[in-house]
């Protein structure tokens, strides 16, 4: 599995939304014939569904890779001995 609830990944392979950014939400599990589906948002677009656009929809994981950032961590601040 490529996602997990929470995180924010882009979808590959699958024109015209290629490069698009989605927030994970829930697994659905089967759907369609792909094993792992997840109920995903779209940030600032929407998918054309069946039933007109829609920015929450289901998506394969085999089509999705999470977005990992750099660490933060808080800045230590560190006494310099006299």
């Amino acid at each position: 599995m490529n996602c997990k609830p929470g995180q924010l990944a882009y979808i590959v392979d699958d024109c015209p939304y290629t490069g698009k950014v989605v927030e994970i939400i829930e697994m659905q599990g089967w759907v369609h014939g792909y094993d792992n589906c997840w109920w995903v948002k779209a940030a600032n677009w929407k998918m054309k569904t069946t039933n007109g656009m829609a920015s929450t929809f289901l998506y394969p994981d085999c089509y999705l890779r999470p977005i990992s950032g750099v660490p933060v961590h808080d800045e230590e601040e560190r006494e310099v001995s006299a």
